[in-house]
C-alpha cells in the first residue's frame, strides 16, 4: 500500500459534501450510459471488418484503416471546441445538435459507395467526440469529484457492454450480411437518444443574450487548432504510407500543423478573451504528464484495437468472427476491470496506484504478444490478452495515427527480405482474406505469415516501448486530494421554471 502524506496546498476541501443522486441525477446517468453504448458501438465496430470492408469498396488498407482513423481524428480534436460550445449555448442543446449529426450522418456511412465514405465517417466522429465530451462534462457538473469514478462507473460499464457485443456483431454483419448493416443496426438506439434528450438533461445556467454568447466564443482559436491539428496528424499518418516521409506532401502538413499548433497555443494563451484551452490545465508537472499517459493510453489501446484481430487473420488463420471473439477476452476484463476500479479509487481517493499497476500489466503483456505465432497454444494467447485487458483497464480510469504507418513499413520491409512483393503491405486487411482461401501454395503461404508475423513483432515492441515510457512518466505524477466541493454553473433543473437561469 502506498501512504502519502497531505500537503496544505492539497488539503481536503472543509465544505466537501458527498452527493446524494435524485431523480433526475439518475435519469442524466442513465441517459449518458445509453449514449456511451451507442458511442461504444461505433468506434469499433467497424474494426474486425476491415478485410471484408477493403474488399467490398476495392480499396487498400490505407484506405480501409482511414474508416477508423478519420472518425478518430475528427472525435479528438473537435471535443475541446465542443465543450466550449457547450458552455456558451447549454449542455443540452449542444448536445441535441450532435447527436442528430451523429444519427443523419449514419446514413452517409451505410449508403457510401467506395471510400467517399470516409466523409461519413468524418462527420460521425464529430458527433462521437462531441457526445463523449458531453458525457464527460455533464458528469463533472453534478458529481462531486472524489464520487465521480464510481458515478461514472455506469457509463463505462454501458460502454463495456457495447464494446464485448462490437467484435461478434461486427465480424458476424461484415462476414454474413451486407457489411452496410454495421451502420444500420445503430440507427434505433441513436433515434431513442435523440428523443431523449430534452427529456433528461434539464440543467440550467445563467446565460447571456444570443450575440452576446456569439461574440464570447473563440472562434479563431477553435478553428486555428482543429485546422493545425488535423494537418499534423494527416501528415504524420501518411508518412511512409501513401507518401516518403521526405516529401512535399508530407513535410508541408507537418510543418503547417506544428506552426500552427503553437500559433494556436499562443493565441490562448495571450490574445483570447474567452480561450477554450486554459493554461492552468497546464500548471502543474503532474497535470502534463498526465495528459501525456493519457494520449499514450489511447493510441496504445485504439491502435491494440485494430492490429490484434488483423494480426489474428493472418498469422493465426482465424476468420472475423473467430478474431472478434478473442477481441472479447481483452475488451471482456479491460472495461469491467475499469468499472471495479473505481470503487477503490471513490473510497480510499487515491489514483496513483491504479496509474502504475496499469501500465505494468500492459508493457509486460505486449512484450508476450511478440510471442505469438501460429503455434502458440490458445492458453498461452489467452493469458497474454487478459493480462493486457486488466492493465487497460485500470489505466483507463485513472486518466492512432502514426502506428499505422510503421506497421505498414515493417511490413514491406520483411516482405523484400522474403523475396515476396512489396506491394501486399498495402492491402494487408484484403490479403487475409486471400491467405485464408487456396490460391496459395502451403510454402508460399508459410511465406507470407512469417513476414507478417515478424512485422506484427516490431509493432508490438514499439507499443511496449511505448507503454513503458508511459509508466516512467506516471512515477512523477503527485497525489492530490480528490475531496472537492462541485462547482459548476450548470445545475440539475428541479422545476419547469426557475428563477435566475434558463434551462440548458
Amino acid at each position: 500500500m502506498i501512504a502519502v502524506a497531505a500537503r496544505p496546498s492539497l488539503a481536503k476541501d472543509a465544505s466537501y459534501r458527498l452527493l446524494q443522486p435524485k431523480k433526475g441525477q439518475w435519469l442524466i446517468f442513465g441517459f449518458l450510459a445509453l449514449l456511451s453504448f451507442i458511442i461504444s458501438l461505433d468506434t469499433t465496430i467497424i474494426t474486425p471488418a476491415i478485410p471484408v470492408l477493403e474488399l467490398s469498396l476495392n480499396g487498400d488498407t490505407v484506405k480501409a484503416f482511414w474508416a477508423g482513423t478519420s472518425y478518430l481524428l475528427a472525435s479528438a480534436v473537435c471535443q475541446p471546441f465542443i465543450v466550449d460550445l457547450s458552455d456558451v449555448f447549454g449542455r443540452r442543446e449542444v448536445l441535441f445538435v450532435v447527436v442528430c449529426l451523429f444519427t443523419l450522418v449514419t446514413i452517409l456511412s451505410a449508403v457510401a459507395h467506395g471510400f467517399n465514405l470516409l466523409t461519413g465517417r468524418s462527420l460521425e466522429g464529430v458527433g462521437s467526440g462531441g457526445i463523449m465530451a458531453s458525457c464527460i462534462v455533464i458528469t463533472t457538473d453534478i458529481v462531486p469529484l472524489r464520487q465521480r469514478p464510481t458515478y461514472y462507473a455506469i457509463v463505462q460499464m454501458a460502454w463495456a457492454i457495447g464494446m464485448l457485443a462490437v467484435p461478434v456483431i461486427g465480424c458476424a454483419i461484415a462476414q454474413n450480411i451486407i457489411w452496410r448493416w454495421i451502420f444500420y443496426i445503430n440507427l434505433p438506439f441513436r433515434g431513442i437518444g435523440l428523443a431523449m434528450v430534452p427529456l433528461t438533461v434539464r440543467l440550467k445556467a445563467d446565460r447571456p443574450s444570443i450575440m452576446q454568447r456569439l461574440t464570447s466564443i473563440d472562434w479563431i482559436g477553435g478553428v486555428l487548432f482543429i485546422g493545425s491539428l488535423c494537418s499534423f496528424l494527416i501528415g504524420i499518418t501518411w508518412g511512409g504510407n501513401q507518401f516518403a516521409w521526405a516529401s512535399w506532401q508530407i513535410i508541408v502538413p507537418i510543418v503547417v500543423g506544428t506552426v500552427g499548433c503553437v500559433a494556436a497555443l499562443f493565441w490562448e494563451a495571450f490574445m483570447a478573451h474567452s480561450p477554450f484551452i486554459h493554461g492552468r490545465l497546464f500548471a502543474s508537472y503532474s497535470a502534463v504528464v498526465a495528459y501525456i499517459c493519457a494520449c499514450l493510453q489511447g493510441t496504445l489501446m485504439l491502435g491494440l484495437l485494430y492490429f490484434i484481430p488483423l494480426s489474428l487473420q493472418i498469422v493465426k488463420g482465424f476468420d472475423a468472427i473467430s478474431s472478434g471473439l478473442a477481441l472479447m477476452m481483452i475488451l471482456g476484463v479491460m472495461l469491467p476491470a475499469s468499472v471495479v476500479a473505481g470503487m477503490p479509487l471513490t473510497r480510499l481517493g487515491a489514483y496513483r496506484w491504479a496509474i502504475w499497476s496499469g501500465w505494468v500489466l500492459p508493457t509486460v503483456a505486449i512484450g508476450l504478444l511478440t510471442l505469438v505465432d501460429a503455434h502458440i497454444s490458445a492458453a498461452r494467447w489467452v493469458f497474454i490478452f487478459l493480462t493486457l485487458g486488466v492493465g487497460q483497464g485500470l489505466v483507463l480510469t485513472a486518466q492512432d495515427f502514426a502506428v499505422q504507418a510503421l506497421a505498414q513499413n515493417r511490413l514491406a520491409h520483411h516482405l523484400v527480405e522474403a523475396r515476396l512483393p512489396a506491394r501486399v503491405a498495402s492491402a494487408a486487411a484484403e490479403f487475409a482474406l486471400e491467405l485464408r482461401s487456396s490460391a496459395l501454395s502451403p510454402a508460399e503461404k508459410s511465406a507470407y505469415v512469417h513476414a507478417f508475423r515478424v512485422a506484427f513483432r516490431d509493432l508490438w515492441i514499439f507499443f511496449g516501448a511505448v507503454s513503458a515510457f508511459a509508466f516512467v512518466l506516471s512515477l512523477v505524477i503527485r497525489h492530490a486530494t480528490l475531496d472537492r466541493t462541485l462547482q459548476s454553473e450548470h445545475t440539475l433543473l428541479e422545476r419547469k421554471k426557475c428563477a435566475g437561469g434558463r434551462e440548458g
